[in-house]
């Protein structure tokens, strides 16, 4: 009997390594046999396909990110025009500037280093996401 399953392994073998001569995807697991026994292989197009989708993937921002990132340029925003006087209909502001009372200054007094450009660039996308902020009224 032992002869006969050293035969039909070999047969297995012989199967397995001509359909992977040709490309075809096959999963192989003898009988009886622990799971580290099992191989499987693939068609080239087969991993070129799941490493573009996992590229893909990994480069599309999910549902919860961007949730997110909308929620903390809201209250980015929202600070800004609150605690910086920043006015999203000005062309210019002292709150996105270097001057001493910026949000660029203060970061810099607590050790954040942070470019002027930057602070604008994310301020300008959380106006573009929340048009309708109004400046704060200075009556207070």
């Amino acid at each position: 009997m032992k002869d006969i399953n050293h035969l039909l392994e070999q047969e297995d073998q012989t199967f397995i390594s001509k359909l992977a001569e040709i490309g075809y995807e096959f999963n192989y697991r003898r009988a009886n046999s622990p799971p580290q026994d099992c191989f499987t292989v693939f068609k080239p197009e087969s991993i070129a396909s799941l490493v573009n989708q996992k590229i893909e993937v990994s480069n599309t921002p999910s549902a919860a990110w961007e949730k997110q990132k909308q929620t903390l340029l809201k209250m980015i925003l929202g600070m800004a025009v609150s605690k910086y006087d920043y006015d999203p209909s000005a062309v210019q502001n002292s709150a996105t500037g270097k001057n001493k009372h910026s949000i660029q200054s203060d970061l810099d007094l607590i050790g954040v280093t942070l470019d002027a450009d930057t602070i604008r660039n994310h301020l300008n996308s959380a106006k573009e996401l929340f048009p309708d902020v109004k400046p704060r009224d200075n009556q207070r």
